[in-house]
């Protein structure tokens, strides 16, 4: 499936401003007509956390820091406000390399204040886990033995390019969930990269975590009722890469449910090969009023 929404030319917009020894600092900007933008989410655009991720896994990549290594686990990601489109995110990095790993502490704000925390691990990886070749490109059925892209769209308010998964193809209601999805190439970012961006595989395993929350209560328009939100994960395993035409198949289970927040864990594979491990992902509902005040006080950037 080829989507309708071409890659922009550069994987995420972040510039490294300082590269010492034990301290990085790094500017996050997404371009204001990000085709992201159209598709997270339709009436009320909010940057996709996933985005903020990858953009400061960039940085590090960029940087002196960890040369010969690649990240190996979200050991916790805590995301404590939206950036909008356009906004200028800052971030400021700590390096810890007393382990056998490399870790560092990123902190990330915008002239709002505070947006988010990630504390993310990098490890030394074997060259052949790097060298397989993209699979040939296979459409995916539109329609899957539970739900396929269409049905989802009526569940939750992810649209193209930011829809990352393409069907259900087994669903317990409040317990578990098994989605799909084909990695094309074009997704919203990482255009030019032989592998699928870690906070991309993330984001897709969310949103089919999002699934399993709305599943009964589908909420596809974010300008009304309540917003599911992703806001905490912990102890994201990230052992192996999806590539250009990879099958990932999420199962996700639930944990814990209280209220309007939910508790998530579960794997990610291709071919049975588990890429991610997801130990603790954590999600709720906030009322939309609450965001379009919160947008309204703020003013556009």
């Amino acid at each position: 499936m080829t989507s309708a929404h071409a890659a922009p030319a550069e994987p995420v917009s972040a510039t490294l401003v300082t590269d010492d020894e034990d301290a990085l600092t790094g500017v996050i900007w997404p371009e204001r007509d990000h085709p992201m933008h159209a598709g997270h989410y339709p009436g009320f655009a909010i940057l996709p956390g996933a985005y903020l991720l990858d953009a400061t896994d960039r940085l590090m990549r960029a940087s002196r820091a960890a040369p010969g290594t690649t990240l190996a686990e979200v050991v916790s990601c805590r995301f404590k406000a939206p950036v909008r489109p356009g906004e200028a995110v800052a971030v400021r990095l700590r390096l810890d390399r007393t382990g056998p790993e490399v870790r560092c502490e990123a902190q990330l704000s915008t002239v709002h204040g505070p947006v988010a925390v990630f504390v993310l691990a990098y490890r030394h990886r074997a060259a052949a886990d790097t060298e397989r070749p993209d699979r040939p490109r296979v459409a995916v059925p539109d329609a899957g033995p539970v739900a396929g892209r269409d049905a989802i769209t009526r569940i939750i308010p992810h649209r193209p390019p930011v829809l990352l998964v393409d069907e259900v193809t087994e669903v317990e209601p409040r317990r578990s969930l098994t989605a799909r999805y084909r990695v094309t190439g074009d997704e919203p970012w990482g255009a030019g990269e032989p592998e699928l961006a870690p906070g991309l595989a993330v984001e897709s395993f969310a949103q089919a975590a999002l699934l399993l929350m709305l599943w009964e209560d589908p909420n596809p328009d974010v300008t009304r009722g309540s917003v599911a939100l992703a806001g905490q994960g912990e102890a994201i395993a990230l052992p192996g890469r999806a590539r250009r035409g990879d099958v990932i198949e999420h199962r996700v289970q639930v944990v814990r449910r209280f209220g309007d927040t939910a508790i998530f864990k579960g794997t990610s594979t291709v071919d049975d090969k588990v890429i991610m491990e997801v130990s603790r992902l954590m999600a709720g509902l906030r009322p939309a009023e609450q965001l379009t005040a919160a947008r309204d006080e703020r003013g556009t950037p």
